[in-house]
């Protein structure tokens, strides 16, 4: 099964789990665990339809709805609509709080976006017998230049502080139909930290200029756009080292013009 059928499969998915048994919910659920690109699509999907559901949940419904209903013509003559203009302003009121739920989640308060969750979700699983980096090697250049050469994104050149690391590997994945080079690194203090990038053009939100700092689930990243890509620092260690790296680059475009 391709990730576009699963998804279409998916996106009728009951909330309560009562599909789960059906085959062809199962196999699309399977389909789910095995690809973390689908993986993150199904757990969107799902928050987005259980804040749909609470939102119209609590549009208040007239309690002779169904009469009028039933009543067919009765209902549009004028002196109903008078008379019944409180329900049906209640009813407005309730599909403008859906409306503004519903907005609220499409531009929520900037967090990360698609390609930089895709990417996180990848990470824990590199190097495991099941996702392999497309290429391991301790040089960061030599991991530059393959991506380069397979025409997948790359930085324009490497965040200073990051080339006197020892790099682990690289990989490519595609999310939502924008590509996306993953780099690897080991700092000093043991931790990792990962390089994410992917060209600006493709997002609808890029990330802005300077670096916008965000915590989820455990991580913390940096993201910002420069030269035509978006890029996203991303590590499990503190804000302060990760600030570090970003504080090295800064001082060298300072003093040696852009080196991202």
């Amino acid at each position: 099964m391709k990730n576009d059928e699963a998804k279409f499969i998916l996106s009728a998915y009951r909330p309560d789990g009562d599909d789960a048994g059906d085959a062809r919910f199962a196999e699309a659920l399977a389909q789910a665990e095995q690809d973390p690109e689908l993986t993150v699509w199904f757990r969107e999907e799902r928050r987005f339809d259980s804040v749909f559901g609470d939102a119209l949940g609590a549009i208040p419904v007239p309690p002779d709805l169904r009469t009028k209903i039933l009543a067919g013509g009765e209902i549009s003559r004028p002196k109903v609509w008078f008379a019944r203009r409180g329900a049906v302003l209640a009813l407005a009121a309730g599909l403008v709080l859906l409306a503004a739920v519903v907005g609220i989640w499409f531009n929520r308060a900037p967090g990360l976006d698609y390609w930089q969750r895709d990417a996180l979700a990848l990470i824990p699983r590199l190097g495991s017998a099941n996702v392999h980096f497309d290429l391991e090697n301790k040089n960061p250049a030599v991991l530059q230049q393959w991506l380069q050469g397979q025409n997948a994104p790359t930085p324009a050149a490497l965040p200073l502080a990051l080339r006197s690391l020892p790099s682990l590997g690289c990989k490519k994945l595609y999310s939502h139909g924008s590509e996306v080079s993953i780099l690897c690194f080991e700092m000093r203090t043991g931790q990792l930290v990962h390089l994410i990038v992917t060209e600006q053009q493709t997002l609808s939100r890029p990330p802005p200029n300077e670096p916008r700092f965000v915590h989820e689930n455990g991580w913390t990243t940096a993201s910002w756009s420069a030269h035509g890509r978006s890029l996203m620092l991303a590590t499990k260690a503190s804000e302060a080292e990760l600030r570090e790296i970003l504080d090295a680059t800064a001082q060298a475009r300072l003093q040696r013009g852009p080196v991202i």
